[in-house]
Formats: C-alpha cells, structure tokens, sequence
C-alpha cells in the first residue's frame, strides 16, 4: 500500500466529521506554521545566539541587531496573522464555499504529481509578473516594496514577510492567492497537494532571505536580487531565464 491509501481512512474520516471551510483555514494556517514559522524561527534564534559556528555560513558576516530581530519578527507575525482573520472572514462570507478542493477522496501519485507540477509552472509564472510589477512601476516600489528590501545588509529568514501591510497583501498575499488558487482552479488540484507546494515555497523564501549559505542555487540568486533588485525576480530561474532578467550570483 501506498502512503495515499494508508492516509486515506484518516483524511475521510476528518472531511466526514468536520466542515470543509475549517478544513481548508486550518490546513492553510498549519501549511503557514510549518514552511514559514518554524524555519523562520529557527534562523532567528541562530542570528539571535550568533554561534560562532555559524558564522561562516553567513553573507555577509554580520548578523542583525537584536532590535532589527525583533521588529522583523513581528512584523512578519502580524501580517501572518492578519491574512489568516482575512482568510476566516472570507470563507465565513461564502459559506459554504472554499477557495479550495476540500475533496475526501485523495487523489493517485500520479494525478498528484502532474497537479503538483501544473501549480507550481503556473504559480511560478504568476509570481513573476506580480514581483516584476511592483520592481518597475516606480511608485509602488517607493511606496510599498522598498520597504521589504529596506531590510538592510544583514538578512533574516523572517525578513520573507516583512514589508508594508499592503505590500503584504499586494505583494504576498494576492500573488501567493492567484499563485496557489489561480492553478488549483484551472486544475482542480486537492487541497493537500496545493499546500505541499505552498510548505516548499515558504520554506524556500524562509532560507533564501535568511543570510545562510550552502550549495543552494535559489539562496544566491535572490541575495542577487536584493543586491540588484531589476534582476532574479523569479522564485527560481525560469522566468528570469525566459526574460532576460537573471544575472548569476557571484
């Protein structure tokens, strides 16, 4: 048996007992914990301890201040936060319909796979032309974007939600929407394989704005990006490939 057939009792089990918009909030809210919260956590108590070991990890080598620490921290809190009351108070607005495939059937290895693969070129390619929107209109880069890449020299993995509340939502939350419901829409992805994506890209964001370096590709590029904002403005290099605008990490 397989992991999906081993699983499937439980998860009937859960869509039968409770109802699919606390379904979908919670699972969304846990998908946060676990990709975003818990890395992000991780790395601040390593910029906070600053262990000597971990020093050569860092570029540059400097950590953060422990002020920069705690105004990133809860920063990046409040807009978690405020997207999960936003996110409850939609669904309690359409009940008793879900942004999601709230569906107690799970779907094959294979049909995960190729909806996983779907969601993530389609959600990749959207990413891109929200993040290239607020980089080249000069006034929501001044006004709402600058902020996140205002943090400094010294990076943190919280830093990845930590901007203006509207950059937030412009930036972040609408994009990660459109990304993540968008192709889950057109494709009819189960919730679960939508969030597996959502764990990855979150954990991903998390170490690439942590500071830390290992044999990665997607950690440089976007230290690149940050040092020249016009380039790498993918969350991977296809798009950047496909226009131009990818420049190696040195």
């Amino acid at each position: 048996m397989d992991f999906f057939s081993e699983f499937q009792p439980a998860w009937r089990s859960l869509c039968l007992t409770y109802d699919p918009s606390l379904i979908e909030w919670t699972t969304v809210c846990v998908s946060q914990l676990v990709g975003f919260l818990l890395p992000g956590l991780v790395f601040f108590m390593l910029d906070l301890l600053q262990p000597k070991w971990a020093k050569p990890w860092r570029k540059p080598a400097q950590f953060p201040t422990h002020l920069k620490l705690w105004k990133m921290v809860q920063c990046s809190i409040r807009n978690m936060l405020t997207g999960w009351i936003l996110h409850g108070l939609y669904l309690w607005w359409a009940y008793p319909r879900t942004l999601f495939v709230v569906d107690s059937q799970l779907p094959t290895w294979k049909l995960a796979v190729g909806q996983y693969i779907g969601v993530f070129l389609l959600g990749e390619g959207l990413f891109y032309v929200f993040h290239r929107m607020m980089h080249e209109n000069r006034w929501l880069y001044l006004k709402i974007h600058s902020i996140h890449h205002g943090t400094g020299v010294a990076p943190t993995g919280m830093s990845v939600w930590y901007g203006h509340v509207v950059d937030h939502f412009v930036f972040n939350g609408l994009p990660l929407a459109l990304v993540t419901l968008l192709p889950a829409m057109v494709l009819q992805a189960h919730i679960l394989v939508v969030e597996a994506l959502s764990v990855l890209a979150l954990v991903s964001g998390v170490v690439s704005h942590s500071g830390y370096y290992y044999r990665e590709k997607t950690v440089y590029d976007h230290w690149a990006h940050h040092e020249n904002s016009s380039k790498n403005l993918g969350a991977y290099a296809m798009m950047d490939l496909l226009f131009n605008s990818y420049t190696a990490s040195r």
